[in-house]
């Protein structure tokens, strides 16, 4: 999909542009520009003419990467600090179904330990050396 396609179809599906954007349930980061053959090829899906899509793999033309942030990402933005993280994670459905609050918290908290876990093996690998 080219950037005139992309930005065409959002205009018809939001045409305020007030929605929010995720890719594969994660947030947009942000996003980056560059020629097509930088850091190895690209995909892109182009329609045939039998209406069929195509999968091109190439490094022509250029590119724009959409970054995502995942949990465990966030939580290395916040050194892995629980009540740090907890701060700037706003749920915004109130009472609307505590069970499902409690769990993304609980998969956020779970990644968080992950990050620390990993973090502690590091420096322990790094003191040993």
């Amino acid at each position: 999909m080219k950037t005139k396609d992309l930005i065409k179809e959002l205009q018809e599906i939001d045409p305020s542009g007030e929605c929010h954007i995720r890719i594969n349930s994660k947030p947009v980061w942000f996003l980056e520009g560059k020629p097509g053959y930088w850091d190895g090829t690209y995909n892109y899906l182009e329609k045939g003419e039998d209406g069929k899509y195509n999968w091109i793999q190439t490094i022509e033309n250029d590119k724009i990467d959409i970054k995502t942030m995942d949990m465990f990402t966030f939580c290395e933005f916040h050194n892995g600090d629980w009540d740090e993280i907890e701060k700037h994670i706003r749920i915004e459905y109130d009472d609307y179904d505590d069970e499902r609050k409690r769990t993304f918290l609980d998969n956020f908290k779970k990644e968080c330990d992950e990050f620390n876990k990993i973090e502690r093996e590091i420096e322990e690998e790094y003191k040993n050396k």
